[in-house]
């Protein structure tokens, strides 16, 4: 009858120690799996603000958008968590900067608000509760 054992890492991958944890202190092959990695990315800091509030929102939501460059055309978004597009609003000129989004329709959960122009793009998220 074949006995089978556990092991937990303690401490970093490199320098770890094994712990047995398991039946018996017989000699196991142990595997190590180190599934992390690490990503840089090289990108520039941007000083496009979408602001939401208030979070938690229940029916209406306050949003101030500000983009680097001007823009004429922008349109506004809200994506609930399956992608699926909620609501869908294009804005002109200056009336962007500051307005108000009716929620009232949604459904309690997380939304991402995305507001993109000719040029740019920013998005944020909030949160629905009923």
């Amino acid at each position: 009858m074949p006995r089978y054992a556990s092991f937990i890492a303690i401490g970093e991958l490199a320098t770890a120690t094994y712990v047995p944890n398991g039946f018996g202190t017989d000699i196991v092959p142990v595997i190590r799996l180190h599934s992390g990695f690490n990503v840089a990315l090289n990108r520039q800091a941007s000083s496009n603000t979408l602001t939401a509030y208030p979070n938690p929102a229940k029916d209406m939501l306050h949003v101030a958008c500000k983009f680097e460059q001007p823009a004429q055309n922008v349109v506004i978004r809200v994506v609930d968590a399956t992608g699926k597009t909620v609501y869908h609003e294009q804005k002109r000129d200056s009336d962007w900067n500051n307005f108000n989004v009716d929620i009232s329709h949604l459904s309690s959960g997380i939304y991402h608000l995305l507001a993109t122009s000719e040029n740019e793009e920013s998005s944020c998220r909030f949160a629905v509760v009923k």
